[in-house]
């Protein structure tokens, strides 16, 4: 398992860091923190080599009544 932040600078939508070995289809990848960065967050994914079929779930405010998924 990976962790990745989803901090942008600043409160952008831009996450700060992305590797390109964090596209791995082997091993799963938790982004943290990373709502507002999530379409940046994706394309750089892709873009370093991760198919885009990959399934995936996106979950804000998890284990609380307000959880979406």
């Amino acid at each position: 398992v990976q962790f990745l932040t989803g901090h942008s600078r600043k409160g952008g939508t831009d996450p700060l860091f992305v590797a390109d070995h964090v596209a791995d289809p082997d091993s799963t990848l938790v982004v943290y923190m990373g709502l507002s960065t999530l379409p940046s967050t994706a394309m750089k994914l892709i873009s370093n080599g991760l198919d885009p079929s990959t399934p995936s779930a996106a979950i804000e405010r998890g284990t609380t009544p307000h959880q979406r998924t």
